[in-house]
């Protein structure tokens, strides 16, 4: 995107008969050379969930603020 923002994107998946899937969608700004902000998207589904959840899919938005020495 540019020097001081950059995206990205990962999926991994879990297991065979209780199938997991996490996806992770992410923005990432350096703000100096030390601090970046960090906004992300997290979805995860799950083909068997507990009988108390209410969906397959489970969403998170979060935001970070992350220091590098």
């Amino acid at each position: 995107m540019t020097d001081n923002a950059k995206f990205s994107q990962g999926v991994s998946v879990f297991g065979a008969e209780d199938t997991t899937v996490n996806s992770e969608s992410a923005l990432n700004v350096a703000i100096n050379a030390h601090f970046a902000l960090k906004v992300a998207y997290n979805v995860t589904w799950n083909s068997e969930p507990p009988a108390s959840a209410p969906e397959h899919t489970d969403r998170r938005t979060s935001l970070s603020l992350g220091y590098k020495m």
